[in-house]
């Protein structure tokens, strides 16, 4: 959102129709000029270029670090509460996942609640409830800006990617191509603040 709100800034004559869905939808059916879909970048019938692959830190606010904090290692997670998103593509984006995936075990414990929502689990973390499983690109304004912070020093997780997806063969009008080619200059060249957070 971030991105279309600074191409409206620099053309003003595009208008944008929005749909968000969780499930895979018919580009062709739909009459979608363009979609950006999370997964592996292989979808039949659809020509996709990858924009930026998803990285996942323990993320947290400030207030929740100054509460519970600070943690030298992942274990030290284990005592606070953490926050997961129930739903999530990337199994490393679950807790007893990620704990695996780091080398770790996470006990049975743990406080842990979960969200069916991305937005509501985003939100609980801007709000100081606990760690939640987060990261470029989604979370790059709010590491930007210093709303959120990563909890604990560790290198990101490489998950699936976000892909610029149009249907096989379609002829796309100037208006459609000058936004694609923008927006694949905008995201291929912002820097990711999260490989230079992690190594921190």
């Amino acid at each position: 959102m971030p991105n279309i709100g600074r191409y409206r800034r620099i053309n003003p004559k595009a208008d944008f129709r929005l749909l968000v869905s969780h499930d895979l939808v018919n580009l062709v059916q739909s009459d979608v000029d363009i979609a950006i879909r999370y997964g592996p970048g292989t979808w039949p019938g659809t020509s996709s270029i990858l924009l930026q692959r998803q990285q996942i830190l323990p993320l947290c606010s400030h207030s929740f670090f100054s509460k519970f904090g600070p943690f030298e290692t992942i274990d030290d997670l284990a005592g606070v509460p953490l926050l997961e998103f129930e739903s999530a593509h990337d199994p490393s984006s679950i807790w007893i996942n990620y704990f695996r995936d780091k080398g770790s075990v996470l006990g049975n414990h743990t406080r842990m609640s979960s969200y069916d929502s991305y937005i509501n689990l985003v939100q609980a973390v801007l709000d100081g409830q606990g760690v939640g499983l987060l990261g470029s690109p989604l979370m790059t304004q709010f590491l930007d800006s210093g709303v959120l912070m990563v909890a604990v020093a560790t290198e990101p997780l490489q998950q699936h990617g976000y892909y610029l997806c149009q249907p096989e063969g379609s002829s796309s009008s100037r208006t459609v191509t000058d936004f694609r080619d923008w927006l694949r200059s905008e995201l291929s060249a912002a820097a990711d603040p999260l490989d230079e957070v992690g190594a921190s």
